[in-house]
């Protein structure tokens, strides 16, 4: 027998009674389940967005904050040169300050999709700085994470030194205090023998 005529042959053959109500049904629980599963990924998809807005809106509070004080760290600074007659540095100085104050307002009045887009039409336009800024940060990145095995390296030697060091320090007590009871005997047993000359 082919397979076109066992095709035509299961065509053929009537369905058992109730299996179209049967499909029928589950069909229809499917998509209800289908549906509901989407309604719901929807929602969870929208809660996270949410909780991800909300978390960035306190980062970049927090960042501008930090710019703000960044600012007037630079501006005092500004104001002692001022003080000292150095004008010229000061005003450099003075400009950081400004500059400072105006990127912490940036990223205060703006939103998530804003800063995306302003960050990727200035990678657009300036894609060797993004790289140099990976770069130095990828470098920053090295050092920090180089400093703390470093810091972890000298520890744990330390530690491992002044383990060592306590066993040595007992195991020399020891042997001293065994050697030189030993020599003690010693002396004493030949001070004790009468010589002969």
């Amino acid at each position: 027998m082919t397979a076109r005529q066992a095709s035509s042959r299961r065509s053929d053959t009537p369905p058992l009674p109730g299996t179209s109500a049967v499909t029928r049904a589950a069909r229809e629980s499917f998509q209800s389940l289908r549906g509901q599963a989407g309604e719901q990924a929807a929602a969870l998809t929208q809660s996270l967005r949410e909780r991800g807005e909300n978390l960035f809106d306190a980062q970049k509070s927090r960042a501008a904050e930090e710019l703000m004080h960044l600012g007037a760290a630079v501006r005092r600074a500004a104001d002692k040169l001022h003080d000292q007659n150095s004008e010229s540095l000061a005003s450099y100085v003075d400009t950081a300050a400004a500059s400072l104050d105006g990127v912490a307002r940036y990223v205060e009045e703006k939103d998530l999709s804003d800063l995306a887009r302003e960050v990727e039409r200035f990678a657009r336009r300036r894609p060797a700085v993004i790289v140099g800024g990976m770069f130095l940060a990828g470098l920053a990145v090295g050092r920090f994470v180089k400093a703390g095995q470093q810091a972890s390296a000298s520890s744990s030697s330390q530690h491992g030194r002044q383990t060592r060091e306590g066993r040595s320090d007992e195991n020399e007590s020891a042997r001293g205090r065994g050697r030189g009871g030993r020599n003690r005997k010693r002396n004493e047993s030949s001070s004790s023998r009468p010589r002969s000359a």
